[in-house]
């Protein structure tokens, strides 16, 4: 990929939607609480309170340390958030971000794209789908009840 005229070798080998993300001071690792593959939802709209987007990135030590990128959560195609960001690699080859959603309203079923997009470079993408939760018949019968007195 190019960007004003260098080539760009930034990857992107994981990125993942969770309920939480740390990095521990001590170790520097990286953990990921409840990885969100699927929603079942018991209606719509479907808010969610809190959640977190996850990324990777790897870059050569010839490639830029620094990069805008632009954080998109579409649904069936249509958008539902978009925010400015800054990839920072501060003289590192790797970069983690965690970039938390305080609050995301999901109008119907379909599949939630989270996507940290570099201009004119590379993509992270997280596909969630989300779906309507299977109807539960109820009974409301009793046996052995009569209605005389």
């Amino acid at each position: 990929m190019y960007r004003w005229g260098v080539i760009l070798m930034l990857k992107c080998p994981l990125s993942a939607v969770a309920e939480g993300a740390a990095i521990d001071a001590r170790s520097n690792a990286l953990s990921i609480f409840a990885v969100v593959e699927e929603i079942q939802a018991q209606g719509f709209p479907l808010f969610l309170p809190k959640l977190v987007f996850v990324t990777l990135w790897h870059r050569e030590p010839d490639d830029a340390d620094r990069y805008p990128v632009e954080f998109i959560v579409t649904e069936n195609e249509k958008e539902l958030l978009r925010s400015p960001g800054d990839l920072n690699f501060r003289g590192r080859t790797r970069n983690r971000q965690i970039i938390t959603i305080g609050g995301l309203v999901i109008p119907e079923p379909g599949v939630v794209r989270f996507t940290a997009r570099i201009d004119g470079g590379p993509e992270a993408t997280f596909a969630l789908q989300v779906s309507a939760a299977p109807q539960i018949e109820q009974r409301s019968e009793v046996s052995g009840v009569s209605g005389t007195r």
